[in-house]
């Protein structure tokens, strides 16, 4: 950093490509960086990358910038070419990330691109117990699909595949309002819904009821000799299909309401209604399924 600072053991030609914007940042977020969304928030600061380094304006002038972080470790590093001037913040825990934003600003008087970096301001949190989380845990339908987990060291996980949020931690604020770190997304469990502020968007997802999916497991049937088995494991949905020719390996049902279902990665859909199963391809009306019995 300080010989990029200072212009050290670099030819000027490469200093400068290195100092400026090569590709502009339009992503909401850093991570995850499979995610598609885009903003415009960031486009008064010119944050954007040169060559191998973060740059945004700042009241200070040109900053760049470097994050590193792996397990227990989080560091960043912030210089400004302008008064020569630039930090080092190196941290020996998973935490660290959530006081870079106030420290560097109370250091420097500058506002990081936070929201895009995903260094959410630390928040209190609180301690739950397994027997206080575990009502939180199943299968949310809505605006999206969201499941929630809890593992066996009693800590609550949420996936969404619709969503693409890969497995990530719940951190309680109270009894039963959880936030995500490194977004801004928060989550209230009140009478059997999650009820969310994500990124400043409101909306309600509710709980699939165990009882129900309980009755849509079983064997159903089409023609003499085509199957398809729904099974409820830990809570969840899978459908196996036994066809002669044409097996559907195990898969998980993922709900979009309290009973229509779809497969992730398929243009298959399912709806249990009346002891039946009507399964779409690609949103048209397929095959109907008579129930022949329970599987549970």
């Amino acid at each position: 950093m300080a010989a990029v600072l200072r212009g050290r053991g670099l030819s000027a030609t490469s200093r400068q490509a290195m100092l400026s914007p090569q590709i502009a940042i339009c992503s909401l977020h850093e991570f995850p960086s499979l995610d598609t969304s885009t903003t415009k928030e960031n486009d008064a600061i010119h944050l954007s990358y040169g060559l191998g380094w973060g740059l945004f304006t700042t009241p200070n002038g040109p900053a760049f910038f470097k994050e590193r972080h792996g397990v227990g470790w989080q560091h960043y590093w912030i210089a400004f070419p302008g008064s020569g001037s630039a930090f080092v913040i190196m941290t020996n825990s998973d935490n660290g990330e959530n006081i870079f934003k106030e420290l560097v600003g109370r250091l420097t008087g500058v506002t990081l691109p936070w929201v895009w970096e995903g260094y959410t301001p630390y928040r209190a949190t609180v301690r739950l117990s397994p027997s206080e989380l575990r009502p939180f845990a199943g299968e949310y339908y809505g605006k999206q699909n969201v499941v929630v987990k809890l593992d066996s060291g009693g800590l609550l996980w949420v996936e969404s595949v619709t969503a693409g949020l890969s497995p990530t931690r719940l951190y309680a604020a109270g009894a039963h309002h959880f936030f995500l770190k490194g977004t801004a997304t928060d989550v209230d469990f009140v009478d059997g819904k999650a009820v969310l502020d994500d990124e400043g968007e409101h909306y309600e997802l509710r709980k699939l009821n165990e009882d129900s999916l309980r009755a849509f497991a079983g064997t159903y049937r089409a023609g003499s000799d085509h199957e398809i088995i729904i099974t409820l494991e830990r809570g969840r949905l899978y459908a196996q299909g036994m066809n002669p020719t044409d097996r559907l390996p195990k898969v998980v049902l993922h709900a979009t309401s309290e009973n229509e279902f779809f497969m992730e990665g398929a243009a298959l859909k399912f709806r249990f209604v009346g002891g039946m199963l009507v399964t779409y391809a690609s949103s048209a009306k397929d095959v109907e399924w008579k129930k022949k019995s329970i599987n549970i």
